[in-house]
């Protein structure tokens, strides 16, 4: 796109403004109306996959609204490659403030995380994972108050177990430095890796660095570590115990033991930026915690089982929608919720009778039901640590 181009046949290309995920940003201005918009244009030529992907991107930012997202306003193509119509954003992005600033007090910090939360938790309503907030993708709109958004939706992805895969197996997407352990080690994801992402981001803008380096070597070294604690530079307010335990929950190399959902985030952001330190009290009674664990399944398939889309589908369709599955060499491997009528050798003989039909009789299949404190770390699935001794049992027995 070019200074005075018409995009669209309505909008009027201005200035550059910068690169978002695999396209130029342009600024332009509607030719009728008056109003300036951001145009973002594909950069790949030719690439069906690139052009699917950016598609997707348009659909997914279009079907959120969120005081806290950037919205699409149009979408086509211009001289044969597709462009993003979105509404135009005044401020600085939280890099930039960054470069000017170095740091940020740690109350600032967390008002501006609750709001990225809060536009996370409408994403991941709408079935969607972004897998690469960072500072460069949050927008910190002018005004009074400020308005943080999040942009750039070039790498999200459909939680539904079933959806179309734009990226080839085994390739990594996002920003080493901000991603999840188990996003940098391509296993299966949920809305607890942006949440990690965002304790990373918070991390940084309160101590002014990042917890494990820039690189991806530095970055591999969290898959098996804590985070250390944040310390705001000298001079500056040190944070509250309340929020250097909260961002160890966000930055805990186990999925399951950062919090549950944004909501959460948004809401224990909100109240230590005011000042509480002491949780919200409930709503209603918790759940008292289940005597037993989740149910652990173990199966040695052949080799097609797990490098066919169609039949990894399958698989993920055995499953309850809250259960999360692994692959290991041959091994399928999951880890299924707590259920009060559960019964492992029941799910044990019911898997494994399917899984004969499907795959031939020679398929063995072990299930088992784990102690309450069960966690499965994800360095343990590459050999970076050591499997559970239950799943370690179980994965001999097949």
């Amino acid at each position: 796109m070019k200074l005075g181009d018409l995009v669209l046949g309505r909008y009027v290309v201005e200035r550059a403004l910068g690169r978002g995920g695999m396209g130029t940003v342009v600024v332009a201005r509607h030719d009728t109306l008056g109003h300036r918009v951001a145009v973002k244009q594909l950069d790949i030529a030719d690439s069906q996959e690139a052009e699917s992907r950016f598609l997707r991107e348009a659909q997914a930012m279009a079907a959120i609204k969120s005081a806290h997202v950037v919205q699409v306003i149009d979408f086509g193509k211009h001289e044969g490659r597709p462009v993003i119509v979105m509404e135009m954003l005044a401020g600085d992005s939280l890099a930039d403030r960054l470069d000017k600033t170095g740091v940020l007090t740690w109350p600032y910090a967390l008002r501006l995380g609750a709001q990225v939360a809060r536009g996370l938790a409408d994403i991941h309503a709408r079935g969607l994972l972004h897998r690469d907030i960072k500072p460069a993708n949050l927008m910190i709109c002018s005004g009074t108050p400020e308005v943080t958004k999040i942009v750039d939706f070039g790498i999200a992805k459909p939680l539904a177990p079933h959806a179309p895969k734009l990226t080839m197996a085994g390739i990594v997407v996002g920003t080493p430095a901000y991603m999840a352990p188990e996003q940098l080690l391509n296993l299966e994801l949920s809305p607890r890796a942006d949440i990690y992402a965002l304790g990373t981001v918070l991390w940084e803008c309160i101590a002014g660095g990042l917890p494990f380096g820039a690189d991806y070597h530095a970055a591999v070294a969290r898959v098996a570590r804590d985070a250390p604690p944040v310390l705001a530079p000298t001079g500056l307010p040190a944070p509250t115990a309340a929020v250097q335990q909260l961002l160890c929950r966000m930055l805990a190399p186990d999925p399951t033991a950062r919090p549950a959902d944004c909501h959460q985030v948004a809401n224990a952001l909100e109240r230590l930026a005011a000042g509480q330190t002491t949780p919200a009290p409930a709503a209603t009674s918790p759940a008292p915690a289940p005597a037993s664990g989740p149910t652990l399944v173990v199966a040695r398939l052949p080799a097609a089982a797990l490098a066919t889309a169609s039949e990894r589908q399958w698989l993920t369709g055995l499953l309850d929608a809250s259960a999360r599955s692994y692959t290991l060499g041959d091994l399928w491997i999951a880890v299924e919720p707590p259920r009060p009528d559960a019964d492992a050798m029941t799910r044990e003989r019911t898997l494994a009778e399917k899984l004969q039909t499907r795959f031939g009789p020679t398929v063995r299949c072990r299930a088992a039901t784990a102690p309450a404190d069960f966690r499965l770390q994800p360095s343990a699935l590459v050999g970076v640590g050591r499997l559970p001794p239950l799943l370690a049992s179980l994965v001999q027995a097949v």
